[in-house]
């Protein structure tokens, strides 16, 4: 039996092939990748698609718009929450 590929979005990986080099990215870049990035998980969302995401937590309510829209999809999802001294965490979503 094969292993199951499920997608995995990685943020550090999805800005460095985009823009290349790990820096800190402009104000222009930042807002685009967030795009592409809420584009990318809307298609696996319509797509029955089961995937795994990395996400920064910038607003208290960042992982309950993604938990809803996940349930509204008939997602099943998992969350893991890697908290850190720094002001905005990271989670890690599992929507399967």
């Amino acid at each position: 039996m094969s292993p199951v590929k499920i997608p995995f979005i990685n943020l550090d990986i999805f800005y460095k092939e985009k823009f290349g080099d790990y820096r800190q990215y402009t104000q222009e870049e930042v807002p685009e990748a967030s795009r592409e990035l809420s584009m990318l998980r809307e298609n696996y969302f319509r797509n029955n698609q089961s995937f795994v995401m990395e996400k920064i937590i910038q607003t208290p309510d960042s992982p309950d718009k993604l938990l809803q829209k996940a349930k509204f999809y008939g997602f099943e999802t998992s969350l893991f929450d890697i908290g850190t001294s720094d002001t905005l965490q990271t989670f890690v979503c599992f929507c399967v």
